[in-house]
């Protein structure tokens, strides 16, 4: 299972760095920007974070359930449907733990660029 570190913001909000000073208008205002924008973007990528998580293990226990169905499938059609409606659910649950995979994945790598950027950008 993938976890996701994201650094801390080491910069006030209030303001950027005396250094900053060099930057120009546009570049202040991103920085600004920026600084405010960290706390609500990690705090969104760390809530869905957890729910990732909690819907990885929701699809680990459908899949159990589903290879648990799969073995009496033989036994009749009534264990066939199960087997069948057991897949179903296994298959939905996966596909939204890779969705929200997706998403938490792309968020963090954006938002730790961003950081990336902020520090060469905005920080002495």
């Amino acid at each position: 299972m993938k976890r996701y570190i994201l650094p801390a913001l080491c910069v006030a909000l209030a303001g950027i760095s005396p250094a900053a000073t060099a930057l120009s208008p546009s570049q202040v205002k991103w920085c600004q920007k920026t600084a405010g924008d960290f706390p609500a973007r990690q705090a969104s990528i760390q809530k869905d974070n957890t729910t990732r998580q909690e819907l990885a293990a929701a699809a680990e226990l459908a899949g159990e359930e589903w290879e648990n169905a799969e073995a009496l499938r033989n036994l009749g059609p009534d264990n066939a449907a199960a087997a069948d409606a057991a897949k179903e659910v296994y298959e939905s649950a996966k596909a939204a733990f890779y969705e929200l995979d997706e998403s938490v994945t792309s968020r963090a790598v954006s938002l730790n660029a961003d950081f990336e950027k902020f520090n060469k950008v905005c920080v002495s």
